[in-house]
């Protein structure tokens, strides 16, 4: 008895196998399932296309940025064509205008980014509590100097000379927002007991100002047998340790020592 309904109930399931494989048989054999499937099968590799060429892009656009930065940055742009350019890299001109509409673009874009990443690193280094108020200052003034030497005052000239907009922008980045942290920072300064309260904190971040535009200025570094980074260490030298107490200056002098051997040992 048992076997018999197991056989019966074989004999079912194969038939029922039977009818779904005739089903997809003839679903197969109809135009609009082979229309479909096709539809299916193309949208399917147009997404992993887009999926390639997006990821691609992003690769070339970051690419064509550490080239721009590493090439404008030391050279300057002036005398660099996008042919030359392109060619540097590799790769055609027509690339580099399907990110960057011009070379002017492509300067904006490397400046402009150069100058947020300055600003939100300087922030960090002024609201990070955990580090003393004086590694801050060395850690800022250290930073600021490493960026600097990396834009050579021909990159300063061309922007000046052929983008007198971009210039502007840069010009005034200097004036407020480094001035701003930096007025901060004097005033965190001066409730530490590091910085002298006899000096008034206004004047002071007018003159560093001042200093700062007349001293990072790519005419005036012309004329100087020093690089971007030793003119700012210089004068931020002079105005830090001028308005420092004796203290102070004491302890600014003594990590600035410390630091030098560090750095022999390393």
């Amino acid at each position: 008895m048992k076997l018999s309904y197991i056989g019966n109930r074989r004999n079912h399931i194969g038939f029922l196998q039977y009818i779904i494989e005739s089903f997809v048989n003839q679903c197969r054999k109809s135009a609009f399932f082979n229309e479909t499937m096709e539809t299916i099968k193309t949208l399917q590799v147009s997404r992993n296309k887009s999926k390639e060429t997006s990821v691609s892009d992003i690769e070339l656009k970051n690419r064509i940025y550490e080239a721009a930065r590493e090439t404008f940055f030391v050279n300057g742009f002036s005398k660099t064509t996008m042919e030359e350019f392109a060619h540097s890299m590799g790769m055609s001109k027509k690339t580099i205008y399907k990110f960057f509409p011009s070379k002017e673009d492509l300067v904006k874009e490397i400046t402009r980014e150069k100058i947020r990443s300055i600003h939100a690193q300087c922030e960090c280094f002024r609201t990070d509590d955990s580090i003393e108020f004086l590694d801050r200052i060395k850690s800022t003034i250290n930073y600021l100097s490493a960026e600097m030497q990396k834009m050579k005052p021909q990159f300063y000239l061309d922007i000046q000379r052929t983008m007198p907009d971009l210039w502007k922008e840069v010009d005034t980045f200097r004036n407020e927002k480094v001035t701003n942290d930096f007025a901060q920072m004097v005033k965190q300064g001066v409730d530490l007991g590091i910085f002298r309260k006899d000096v008034n904190v206004q004047v002071f971040v007018l003159m560093y100002a001042a200093a700062m535009q007349t001293v990072i200025n790519p005419v005036t570094l012309s004329h100087l047998p020093v690089s971007i980074d030793q003119a700012y260490q210089a004068a931020v030298t002079v105005f830090f340790e001028g308005m420092m107490t004796d203290e102070g200056r004491n302890k600014y002098r003594t990590k600035l020592t410390v630091h030098s051997k560090e750095e022999v040992v390393l």
